[in-house]
């Protein structure tokens, strides 16, 4: 019976069919099929009353339903469906003009007013149907209000048709109504979950776009980092440019000055000899005449002493040997100052030479006597190397990089070690210093231009960077030890020979 209920109800319905218009066409088909059965059921009863007259009406209802269902089969959907409306609009209209049993038409019209709303898709359609009900509802009002019903029936079947009709009403309304909740309980849900995909898709879609506008804001801060620094790292390279046109506009200056000074430091170093020479001779001309004056008579004699210690000749003596040999010692100093400005200074040199690095790193400790002198002690121990072939004035500004450095990182008394050997083919150079020292976090930075650990305004950040890349351009390699507190150590690696 299920099986022949599913079959009956998807009578002409195929795949393709739109949703909306397959469950027209099965209710269709259920509510044909159950009035089929309900005249079926209603002409036996008749039958078994007698009346015969009934019972043809009943036939030609159920031949009327059985044509619908047949229509359905064939596929002829708007012809069934117009049928349907206009044979119960008939209908209707003709039970509430002929009996007298109808006594409340509009329980019959509200099939009327069910069936359009749950068969038919376009508004028009179902508000012409619900004109057509109205009139007709008006039309039987008023004639069962002014006319008497054309049939007469006994009270028995008046009762029993009155029943069946009101039943039929009443399951007709009930299965409508749930139909159409169930309809629209099923498009709300869809409505529902449309609403809830769109709302998902535009949440997943907005978190996407937030998630994009985040990895674009951290692009840009990342790219508004790299500006700011390449904008500090420009503004310190233009300081440092400026400090380097200053230094080399210095270096030549000191060189100038340099020789400038060479030559009347030559002349007092020169003439220190000559003098003392003389200064002998003077004194030997003193001791004769002082020899000589023992050979005058006694008023004599006692008038040359007389002049002799007024004149205090014998502190005159000493201070002169005292003026001698500060000038000679000074002389001397600032030939030893020239020297080393001039060794430091070689900005002629545009082409590597074979130099002593001794003397390099000799005259840089000269320059920097100031900083040393009484609070710093050098230990220099000084292998056996041979010439090295390099650009002598870049290396002599490694030498100062490095001592500077190790200087200021000693805050009070301290050692600097100085220390050179031959290695196979390269020379070796350790400076060490009893300073600070450098943290193993800050060793893998220090080489990086612009890095200081310095105080604002005492460091640039570019000393070991230049070193680094000046011992590179030599071949060679620079290399830091160290511990904090415990000092640090530079070692330098350089090839004896190099191509020019």
């Amino acid at each position: 019976m299920i099986e022949l209920w599913r079959k009956i109800a998807n009578l002409g319905i195929d795949e393709k069919m739109p949703p909306s218009e397959a469950k027209a066409i099965g209710l269709v088909n259920r509510l044909s099929f159950i009035a089929v059965w309900v005249f079926i059921f209603s002409s036996l009863l008749d039958f078994i009353t007698g009346q015969f007259n009934m019972l043809v009406l009943e036939l030609f209802n159920i031949c009327i339903f059985l044509l619908i269902l047949f229509l359905n089969y064939k596929k002829y959907f708007f012809f069934s469906k117009h049928f349907l409306m206009w044979f119960g609009l008939a209908v209707i209209t003709f039970i509430n003009i002929a009996f007298d049993y109808s006594a409340f038409p509009q329980a019959n019209y509200i099939i009327l007013i069910v069936l359009p709303i749950l068969i038919f898709n376009s508004n028009k359609l179902i508000y012409f149907y619900y004109t057509l009900a109205l009139a007709s509802f008006i039309f039987t009002f008023f004639y069962q209000t002014f006319n008497p019903p054309l049939f007469e029936f006994d009270e028995m079947v008046v009762k029993s048709s009155s029943f069946l009709s009101v039943i039929l009403v009443f399951f007709i309304i009930c299965f409508s109504t749930i139909k159409l909740f169930k309809n629209l309980n099923r498009k709300f849900e869809q409505v529902l979950i449309s609403q809830n995909n769109l709302l998902t898709s535009q949440k997943e879609e907005i978190y996407g776009q937030a998630e994009d506008l985040n990895k674009k804001n951290k692009v840009l801060n990342e790219l508004n980092e790299e500006l700011s620094k390449a904008l500090e790292k420009l503004k310190n390279m233009q300081n440092q440019l400026v400090n380097a046109e200053k230094m080399a506009s210095l270096g030549q200056l000191t060189a100038g000055i340099a020789h400038e000074i060479n030559n009347p430091i030559n002349f007092v170093s020169g003439n220190i000899s000559p003098l003392v020479r003389d200064f002998k001779d003077i004194k030997a001309l003193f001791i004769e005449m002082q020899n000589f004056s023992q050979k005058l008579e006694t008023h004599q004699k006692m008038e040359f002493d007389k002049i002799i210690q007024s004149a205090d000749l014998t502190f005159v003596e000493e201070e002169i040997e005292a003026l001698i040999n500060g000038i000679e010692e000074g002389a001397n100093r600032t030939k030893e100052i020239v020297a080393g400005l001039r060794n430091f200074s070689r900005i002629d040199e545009v082409k590597k030479k074979k130099v002593n690095i001794h003397e390099g790193i000799n005259s840089t400790l000269t320059l920097l006597n100031n900083k040393i002198k009484n609070r710093i002690t050098i230990h220099k121990d000084f292998g056996e190397l041979p010439l090295v072939s390099c650009f002598p004035s870049k290396l002599n500004q490694v030498f100062m990089n490095l001592l500077n450095n190790a200087i200021q990182a000693i805050t009070d008394n301290g050692d600097i070690y100085i220390t050179t050997q031959l290695d196979d083919e390269r020379v070796l150079i350790s400076i060490r210093d009893t300073g600070l020292g450098i943290s193993s976090k800050l060793q893998s930075k220090i080489f990086d231009p612009f890095f200081t650990t310095k105080e604002i305004g005492k460091g640039t950040g570019l000393g070991l960077s230049i070193s680094y890349g000046i011992i590179k351009d030599h071949g060679g390699e620079i290399k830091v030890f160290s511990e904090l507190g415990k000092g640090a150590e530079f070692l330098i690696s350089l090839p004896i020979e190099q191509e020019n």
